[in-house]
């Protein structure tokens, strides 16, 4: 059936079906269809014993998915769409399984819009009529640029605070004072949140398109402002106080530092393990002991411990804990190389870490990471431009790493002397990606 088709089955029958969610919100931004979120259904109206006989077709029956919530899988349109029932919710334990749902035909389109997390996510377009139902102001919160709890049923679910943050990294927007306090509220209760939807939420962060006015360090600034940073990324927490020398740091202490590198590199990669890199590349700096302050000698390993632990309490993804690990490891000394053999070693360590961090997005952290103390709000407008210049402060293996890395890529185990055998071919290898380094350095010298 099509989508007006369903709409007047609904209505037909005494009901009425809308579109919800993301689709409806993108609407409303003005955002073009070819870019907005697939279309997410709800009737009003129906109890669950009502469905196969309106909805069926052909002998098929919607399927209902999912134990919870009374939510259809229903052909619209060519495509399986989920169409889930009006229903109200209320917190019977901890956590966000602790619900007992009404969805008995009663429950109003306004009603099931109040139990949503955000205004800007609590609006509906009436397929028949095109009407926006919009009973809690979510279009002039979107003008505004404003996120805004819908009411009190924010706080029945923890990770809820995680959205608001990434809504507001997402979109650009601010958080309204009630709604920071409500998310500082559900610290304790975030405690309890499995370890699988905060990497989810903190997936999402790192894919945010910057090109369309995102800004991924917002979640972290939006958590700080709620108190919520200690609750949910510890590490990162640690950052904050930890001073900085200042001539190399004018823009303050490590959090900032972080904040800051990261936000210029999201600007210039889409990548999210080279996003991830910039992130944790500091990490260490929350673990230096205050009597070292502000220098912070030997970070990088303690950098390699925190992001352990990070791992150890929330299992991160493999690309992501390899590309943090090697950023962290690395960042200090790569562009401080003196010896050929030692420059040659790291080449290869870049080349073999490809599959994780991109030869590219690793000089992007170093050029910016470096370059700190020549950032200005000038350089943050034009980006490209500044970081073309820094980057002709790098030493010629990293400015002009991808001519080294062929040079290194070269060199083949397949074409050493038919004698050598065992050990002696990767001594071959070594001997001869070394002297094309050589070669190359001589070149730029």
């Amino acid at each position: 059936m099509t989508e007006l088709e369903f709409a007047k089955r609904a209505e037909a029958a005494g009901g009425r079906a809308y579109i919800v969610g993301g689709w409806v919100r993108d609407r409303v931004r003005g955002i073009p269809a070819d870019r907005s979120h697939d279309r997410d259904y709800v009737l009003e109206g129906f109890s669950p014993e009502d469905i196969a006989d309106v909805f069926s077709e052909g002998g098929a029956v919607p399927q209902p998915v999912g134990k919870s919530f009374p939510v259809y899988l229903m052909k619209i349109d060519g495509q399986s769409c989920e169409v889930a029932l009006c229903r109200t919710e209320r917190k019977t334990g901890a956590g966000y399984t602790g619900f007992a749902v009404c969805a008995d035909g009663d429950v109003s389109i306004e009603d099931d819009l109040h139990r949503r997390d955000t205004t800007m996510n609590s609006m509906a377009i009436d397929i028949l009529t095109d009407e926006l139902i919009d009973p809690y102001g979510g279009q002039r919160d979107i003008e505004e640029k404003i996120i805004r709890r819908t009411g009190e049923h924010f706080a029945e679910d923890p990770l809820r605070a995680l959205r608001a943050a990434r809504q507001a990294a997402e979109f650009g927007f601010e958080i309204d004072e009630d709604t920071l306090e409500a998310m500082a509220e559900l610290a304790e209760e975030l405690r309890t949140v499995s370890s699988e939807r905060i990497v989810g939420e903190l997936m999402r962060v790192m894919a945010i398109n910057c090109l369309q006015g995102g800004a991924p360090e917002r979640f972290f600034i939006m958590l700080r402002r709620a108190n919520l940073v200690e609750t949910v990324f510890p590490e990162l927490y640690a950052l904050i106080g930890k001073e900085q020398p200042a001539n190399w740091h004018p823009e303050g202490d490590s959090w900032n530092h972080t904040m800051l590198t990261f936000a210029l590199v999201c600007r210039r990669t889409e990548n999210i393990t080279g996003r991830f890199a910039a992130l944790v590349h500091d990490l260490g700096k929350g673990l230096t002991p205050a009597e070292v302050l502000p220098h912070h000698y030997g970070h990088e390993l303690r950098g390699l411990d925190a992001l352990r632990a990070w791992n150890e309490r929330m299992t991160l993804p493999n690309n992501l804990l390899k590309a943090g690990e090697f950023a962290i490891h690395e960042h200090m000394r790569a562009a401080r190389l003196a010896k050929p053999g030692k420059i040659t070693e790291l080449l290869v360590s870049i080349d073999k870490v490809k599959p994780y961090l991109t030869a590219d997005d690793f000089i992007l952290l170093l050029i910016i990471d470096g370059g700190m103390r020549f950032i200005t709000a000038r350089t943050i407008d034009h980006l490209d431009e500044a970081i073309g210049e820094l980057a002709r402060l790098m030493p010629p293996y990293l400015y002009r790493v991808d001519e080294f890395l062929q040079a290194i890529r070269s060199v083949r185990g397949s074409d050493a002397p038919e004698y050598l055998c065992g050990p002696a071919v990767g001594e071959w290898i070594y001997e001869e990606r070394l002297r094309l380094v050589k070669r190359l350095l001589r070149k730029y010298k």
